[in-house]
């Protein structure tokens, strides 16, 4: 069976959905908190909304454990396959589930364990998802491949943007609270479970398959101590290099949501400007990954590390005052600089590490990393921004020049052997 674009969704769909999930919860909020707290005030059922959301992040890392041991264990595909199981079995029940008004105090706590369970599976999903692409890509195409990874969580957000502007201009609030804000969870799961069947589909990485043959047919006896015990320093490294690319992605796409509401343009461009933004990086970070097969990954990164510290302060300075043109302007430049940050991650995550204990030090890094310089970057941003309109800036600059730190000493990674391609990467049936 030849590559087609069915290869890239059955890998990649469940990243899609994380981020439609994400940004669905995030706009919803104030529904959710009149379905779920409906005799709390509006502030306070806001609030122990959006602590749901906050607090199923803890459950990432446990789920990075579980699922980069399967991978480095079983197998890429049986971790992936998993991850993406457990993913569709909670948003299924968040999808379906009974409201206060039906079961009371224990609708707000079912929500809660739907969540972690979401986030567990989530704590899996990206970390093997990004080895199995890689490991799978055939030579010369390895930064392209893991690019795709995040396309997809850009995908998400669109998604997620077109969704909930649909539903808040064709329902009313009334009706979202009653049954409309079951659609889009439902949607996404309805996406979950086809990507599951097509990664039914998919057969083991060759690398991974090398290593079974290489140390008599199990990969790492032990690949959880192996990354505390003989990578713990390989973790930290990881852990900084991923602080700029979270930071900047999450402020690119949910802290700038703040900023444009105070930007002094027309109401319609306030609209519609998150969705340009969005579409920018959809064709840049492709382009990223292109420019990564040839460059390579640290000097596409540092890139981008560099024009993040040198733009990031003025950028911030004159964006709510600045005419039309000039937003354009700056956003482009935005895009162009997280592209260039965000689209060699995969590689430079999966190249840093050792095949086997790849999934379960990647897993580590990247979702510890996650916890703190991701879900609470919108809350450190608003107050910052309470502050000065320039900290966030301040702040994107600190973490850009820790991750440039940390990337530079990683050295130009390693070559994965090739000894398969995508071609072969499905089940002839």
């Amino acid at each position: 069976m030849q590559l087609s674009n069915k290869y890239a969704a059955m890998v990649v769909a469940g990243n899609a959905f994380e981020w439609l999930d994400f940004v669905v919860y995030a706009s919803l909020s104030s529904i959710l908190s009149q379905v779920f707290f409906p005799d709390a005030d509006i502030k306070s059922g806001l609030i122990m909304t959006i602590t749901i959301f906050s607090i199923s992040f803890i459950a990432r890392p446990l789920g990075g454990l579980i699922f980069g041991h399967i991978g480095d264990v079983y197998g890429r595909r049986i971790a992936l396959y998993a991850s993406g199981g457990l993913l569709a079995i909670a948003s299924i029940g968040v999808a379906i589930m009974p409201t206060y008004a039906t079961i009371g105090l224990a609708a707000p706590l079912l929500l809660l364990i739907f969540r972690l369970l979401q986030s567990m599976a989530i704590g899996g999903e990206f970390p093997t998802m990004v080895t199995f692409l890689i490991e799978s890509s055939p030579p010369g195409k390895r930064g392209f491949y893991g690019s795709l990874a995040q396309v997809t969580t850009t995908t998400g957000v669109i998604l997620a943007t077109i969704i909930v502007a649909f539903l808040n201009t064709t329902l009313t609030e009334e009706q979202l609270v009653a049954w409309g804000w079951r659609i889009p969870f439902g949607f996404g799961c309805i996406t979950l479970l086809m990507c599951l069947y097509y990664r039914f589909k998919l057969v083991e990485t060759p690398e991974f398959i090398a290593i079974k043959a290489r140390i008599n047919h199990t990969a790492s006896h032990q690949p959880l101590k192996d990354a505390f015990i003989k990578h713990h320093k390989l973790i930290v490294k990881l852990f900084m290099m991923v602080m700029a690319p979270a930071v900047i992605f999450y402020t690119y796409h949910i802290s700038s949501q703040m900023l444009i509401k105070h930007l002094s343009v027309a109401e319609s461009v306030k609209v519609w400007l998150p969705i340009f933004k969005s579409c920018l990086l959809v064709v840049l970070i492709p382009v990223a990954g292109y420019f990564t097969d040839i460059f390579g990954w640290r000097r596409v990164m540092g890139t981008g590390l560099i024009m993040a510290i040198s733009v990031a302060i003025p950028v911030y300075a004159i964006m709510q005052t600045a005419p039309l043109a000039m937003l354009i302007v700056i956003q482009l430049i935005m895009a162009i600089t997280a592209a260039l940050i965000i689209a060699p991650l995969p590689l430079a995550l999966v190249d840093s590490t050792e095949a086997e204990t790849r999934t379960s030090v990647l897993a580590l890094g990247y979702n510890l990393c996650l916890v703190l310089f991701g879900g609470f970057t919108p809350t450190i941003n608003l107050l910052l921004s309470e502050y000065s309109v320039v900290l966030p800036g301040i702040y994107i600059v600190l973490v850009a020049m820790i991750s440039w730190f940390a990337i530079f000493k990683f050295g130009q990674g390693r070559v994965i052997a090739q000894v398969n391609t995508p071609t072969n990467l499905v089940k002839n049936y």
